[in-house]
């Protein structure tokens, strides 16, 4: 086991990792995009058109997976996104965006978040990701990961997939890295805003800093985040995707997606 610190938290651990609803409040105005917005989603389409938008993303969903807007809970206006793995076993839904950090190599990515019920993550459990390109391959860097505390309360953790091969996260590194922490958890029944700045680096100039509800979580400095190739830049998707979780079926619920060139607040 590895003991890293991250902003100055001991964390406590690092380990190698691979990478019903009801309306849970009144009904809120939708969001107004605020200044250096550079792309959202609201979903008060009814559908999820906004995540395909310039051609520069969309839903990509495997195994026993399916997205869809719904109305059953909202974090703003009257829809989100469903997200559901529908039987235990490896699938996954991803919403992703490209067209931006294609372009733009220092973003925020944020989201809100609804649990409906606590879950128990039997390996790992993938709800936002960077995904990085070089030829065929198309593989994930950086992840957030959900997991269980002893108590069986849900949190956050940071990952740095073990299925990678190239020298990483810092120089000198190999192999998987998780960073965790004991600030907060992951609530039941209540939205929760999560929001990632990325400077996106090919080689060791990166930075991921994690905020959930304002609260910093972790700040990871002088990393890689992508493959050097020309096409390597960083693709963002907010996803359910995990190998098994109990019960079955897993639903969460996304809102309010934003990529902005300054920081969100919750």
């Amino acid at each position: 086991m590895v003991v890293c610190a991250v902003s100055g938290i001991a964390l406590t651990a690092c380990h190698d990792d691979n990478a019903p609803g009801t309306r849970s409040s009144p009904v809120a105005p939708s969001q107004v995009p605020l200044a250096g917005t550079l792309w959202s989603a609201d979903h008060e389409t009814g559908d999820l058109s906004q995540w395909y938008a310039d051609e520069g993303g969309g839903e990509f969903n495997s195994g026993a997976a399916s997205s869809s807007a719904t109305n059953e809970v909202a974090h703003s206006g009257r829809y989100s996104a469903r997200i559901t793995i529908r039987t235990p076993g490896t699938s996954a839904v991803r919403l992703f965006r490209w067209n931006e950090s294609r372009t733009i190599p220092e973003a925020y990515y944020s989201a809100w978040y609804y649990f409906p019920r606590g879950y128990r993550v039997a390996d790992w459990w993938n709800v936002f990701q960077f995904k990085s390109r070089n030829g065929a391959a198309n593989d994930p860097f950086w992840s957030l990961q959900v997991g269980n505390r002893p108590s069986g309360a849900m949190y956050l953790y940071l990952d740095w997939w073990d299925g990678l091969t190239i020298e990483g996260p810092h120089r000198g590194e190999f192999g998987g890295r998780s960073y965790d922490q004991t600030v907060k958890d992951v609530p039941v029944g209540n939205w929760t805003h999560i929001q990632v700045f990325l400077r996106q680096s090919g080689s060791f100039d990166g930075q991921v800093i994690v905020w959930q509800d304002g609260g910093e979580l972790f700040n990871v400095r002088d990393v890689r985040t992508r493959y050097p190739a020309a096409n390597g830049a960083n693709e963002w998707s907010v996803n359910n995707y995990a190998a098994a979780i109990m019960p079955s079926p897993t639903t969460i619920y996304i809102d309010d997606a934003v990529i902005s060139r300054s920081r969100i607040g919750p």
